[in-house]
């Protein structure tokens, strides 16, 4: 069995892809590569991606909360089933994920805590042949993706991490040196070839990420069908939006309040927000670069295009948040954030995550079965 892997990073594009791939299960079948799903009951799951499969590499547990040989198991069993060649994975927590900077302990450091869980895919894959794919983005750009998203999803991880852009720069710091995370994987994982990928604007649309990664494959674009990619909710948050959530991460909330934040949030962003991107000081941005600077040099040397050419290209310049505006703008969004949640519509949406996430605690079989059939009637449009 041949194993590919798609390691990320988060923030690259990779949520369409797992969309693309997931849709197109039986597709890649015929080609001999098995995309493997999630079975509990034996009730297939439909999951897009195999990010709980490369957390419980660490030990860490989410839906369905198996074990990392259960799960590895059960894709060498679809893909023997389906008399598939090799076993294609997909998960952007592979490359990031845990360890994260706030679980490391004092006498650990974070070299140690990411080998071990490398030390345990490979005792799964053992020796046979693996190919790993990663899109990588440039470090300033992706530090102002990642503390946008930390503000965004602040009420629903385990810590609370975000105070300042400086200390979540501080924190993810050995998680942006590249050419070492991916020495990591050379050293520990082995695999035939490791190709990186610079994640720029010619890569930013879904579908151009898509056939990119179908090239690296061996497969054309033109044997398969591209429909409506989806997933809407986890494009970025204008500045300002993410801005206001600054402010409702200061309120104590429940899970299942946070996630009705989060569907209003994007509603409103929808209908009012700016589309300005969050940005991060410019002299932050520049000793970022500067302390990497040798680390790109490497990523160029060993997986550049040609010699003596950057390994990511330069940034283009944006729209940033106007300072001024921001007072205004924050109680516009706070105003019709309050109508919004007083709706009927937010109401019952509280209502029905609470039940999935009692279903998902208490009855997880049910949970699968109402999750299949839900996911079939979306992906139908009804």
């Amino acid at each position: 069995m041949k194993y590919t892997l798609h390691i990320g990073q988060s923030k690259t594009g990779t949520t369409a892809l797992q969309d693309f791939l997931s849709r197109n299960r039986k597709k890649l079948r015929e080609f001999g590569i098995c995309y493997p799903d999630y079975y509990s009951g034996g009730v297939a799951l439909n999951l897009e991606n195999h990010n709980a499969f490369s957390e419980s590499l660490t030990g860490h547990k989410r839906f369905p909360r198996f074990t990392a040989e259960k799960y590895f198991k059960q894709f060498n069993d679809q893909a023997e089933k389906f008399g598939c060649h090799t076993i294609l994975l997909s998960a952007e927590s592979f490359f990031g994920g845990h360890p994260r900077a706030w679980e490391i302990p004092p006498d650990r450091d974070y070299a140690d805590m990411y080998g071990a869980k490398l030390q345990k895919l490979k005792s799964l894959i053992k020796e046979q042949p693996c190919v790993v794919v990663v899109y990588l983005r440039r470090q300033d750009e992706r530090l102002e993706s990642i503390i946008a998203h930390s503000i965004r999803y602040g009420g629903l991880t385990p810590h609370h991490t975000y105070e300042s852009d400086e200390q979540i720069v501080q924190m993810d710091l050995p998680r942006m040196d590249y050419a070492r995370t991916l020495e990591f994987w050379k050293n520990i994982v082995d695999p035939l070839e490791i190709i990186a990928v610079p994640y720029s604007k010619g890569l930013a649309n879904g579908q151009d990420t898509i056939a990119d990664f179908l090239g690296h494959l061996g497969l054309e674009p033109s044997d398969f069908v591209f429909p409506g990619l989806g997933h809407d909710e986890h494009r970025s948050l204008s500045a300002e939006i993410i801005e206001f959530k600054k402010i409702l991460n200061r309120r104590p909330k429940s899970k299942n309040e946070e996630r009705v934040t989060h569907f209003i949030l994007n509603k409103l962003d929808d209908e009012i927000g700016s589309r300005r991107k969050y940005k991060i000081d410019p002299v932050l941005k520049q000793w970022v670069m500067s302390s990497l600077q040798h680390s790109n040099d490497l990523l160029a040397d060993i997986y550049g295009e040609s010699p003596g050419k950057p390994f990511f290209p330069s940034p283009e310049t944006e729209k940033t948040l106007d300072k001024k505006s921001l007072p205004v703008d924050i109680a516009a969004i706070e105003d019709e954030f309050k109508r919004m949640r007083r709706t009927p519509q937010i109401t019952i949406l509280y209502i029905r995550i609470s039940a999935a996430r009692y279903l998902r605690k208490h009855s997880p079989f049910i949970h699968a079965v109402l999750r299949r059939i839900f996911h079939v009637l979306s992906r139908s449009g009804r």
